[in-house]
């Protein structure tokens, strides 16, 4: 979320709602949860994460993307982002959605209206294994858009060869 806000990809001033998957304890179930991130949450340091996939906060966003053991309401969880849809398609709210999420969503065909309003304003598609974002990729072609990928990186390659036009930035990879 900082880098496409400090490149305004998110406007200024605009929240951004995140699709993550969070586990039910004591089930492990995975759900969805949606949560709106305020503009102001997000300061001019960047998120850093560790590889052994904790979330070392440098920013005003606090357990947003982190606590997969946290237990949440699975109703609260689908009710937020309808209540939401309006202002997404009003352009008043960003989108933003984890790898884990989008399998979720793509798995639960009752989700469909919420994957395709992702696929249509989704903004910022983040913490994707290499097959995540290969389908995203199709995904994005099979509704109809003209998708181009920019990666730097070999886990791009999937996504970089989908997509209608691939840049591949770095340093000789």
């Amino acid at each position: 979320i900082h880098t496409a806000k400090s490149c305004g990809m998110i406007k200024k001033n605009q929240d951004t709602l995140i699709a993550t998957a969070l586990r039910l304890e004591p089930e492990q179930k995975k759900v969805l949860s949606y949560r709106l991130i305020p503009w102001g949450a997000v300061e001019d340091k960047p998120l850093v994460v560790k590889d052994e996939g904790e979330t070392e906060i440098r920013s005003g966003i606090i357990e947003e993307f982190a606590s997969p053991k946290r237990e949440a309401d699975e109703k609260e969880c689908f009710e937020l982002t309808k209540e939401l849809i309006s202002s997404v398609e009003q352009g008043e709210i960003s989108l933003a959605i984890t790898g884990e999420a989008m399998s979720l969503l793509r798995e639960d065909e009752s989700q469909k209206e919420i994957m395709d309003l992702f696929l249509k304003k989704g903004t910022v598609f983040a913490r994707m294994s290499p097959m995540e974002k290969g389908r995203v990729i199709e995904d994005l072609i099979h509704a109809g858009k003209i998708v181009g990928m920019c990666g730097d990186g070999a886990n791009d390659c999937t996504a970089l060869t989908r997509a209608h036009v691939g840049i591949s930035i770095g340093n000789g990879e």
